[in-house]
């Protein structure tokens, strides 16, 4: 797993609730970032959108959950 992935998975695992867009910074800081520019944004969504496709992610509304906490 790709440490983008991991930060990904950190990120939403330690949220009650966050949707993609709130969770997008907090992925940078824990990549080493101070803030996300146009081109990280579209990488990181890329990378949310494939943690979903690997069910490690999933959509519970508006927010993402780990694919594991869905019960």
């Amino acid at each position: 797993m790709s440490r983008i992935f991991i930060a990904i998975r950190q990120v939403v695992g330690g949220a009650i609730a966050s949707t993609e867009e709130e969770a997008m910074p907090l992925v940078a800081r824990l990549l080493g970032f101070s803030r996300v520019t146009d081109k990280m944004r579209r990488h990181l969504s890329a990378a949310v959108g494939k943690t979903i496709q690997a069910g490690i992610l999933t959509f519970e509304g508006l927010h993402l959950k780990l694919a594991d906490d869905i019960i």
